[in-house]
């Protein structure tokens, strides 16, 4: 894997309460062009637990945001109160699997086979599938394994201020290249 700056996804958070405001998709629309970021390129966040609440509003809202070409992750998936007929629903891109599941799934039968069923559900809704708080190289291999699409955690880097950014993909483009 080669993460490029350019190349590099941007991931945001999105409340309830944003998803109950008909008019965020052109607020976000009207932020991206000014900052000069293409929606493609964007990816945007909404917890599972938190989505289901008032379901009309919300669709008509990630229907809207799909359309204008950001892509929708469902966050902290099997944490929730989703169905799966609800999963169905949702324009969704991209399941992000809870770290509870990625936790442990390297020695843990019973964690494997869910983390396990959640990519292959993942994979055959159509969606990209990605875990979330990979701590290990044994959970690295493992997901690598399981045909997971991405992968995010303290493994590879612990949060950091956005000035610091720059540096540590450059020191991680030369690692990769080190380590082929």
């Amino acid at each position: 894997m080669v993460c490029r700056a350019a190349s590099v996804r941007r991931s945001v958070h999105l409340s309830v309460e944003n998803l109950a405001s008909l008019t965020l998709p052109e607020t976000l629309l009207t932020i991206a062009r000014e900052a000069g970021a293409d929606p493609r390129r964007m990816t945007l966040e909404v917890t599972e637990s938190r989505l289901m609440g008032n379901l009309a509003t919300s669709l008509e809202v990630l229907g809207r945001l799909s359309l204008a070409g950001f892509r929708l992750s469902m966050d902290d998936f099997g944490t929730g109160y989703s169905t799966l007929e609800k999963l169905k629903q949702l324009p969704f891109d991209e399941l992000k699997v809870d770290r509870a599941f990625v936790s442990g799934a390297a020695t843990d039968t019973v964690a494997r086979t869910i983390l396990r069923s959640s990519i292959e559900l993942g994979h055959a809704l159509g969606l990209t599938v990605v875990a979330e708080g990979i701590e290990s190289r044994a959970e690295l291999d493992l997901l690598a394994g399981l045909g997971c699409d991405e992968i995010q955690g303290y493994y590879f880097s612990r949060p950091m201020p956005a000035a610091e950014f720059p540096g540590w993909v450059v020191a991680f483009e030369r690692d990769q290249v080190v380590r082929r």
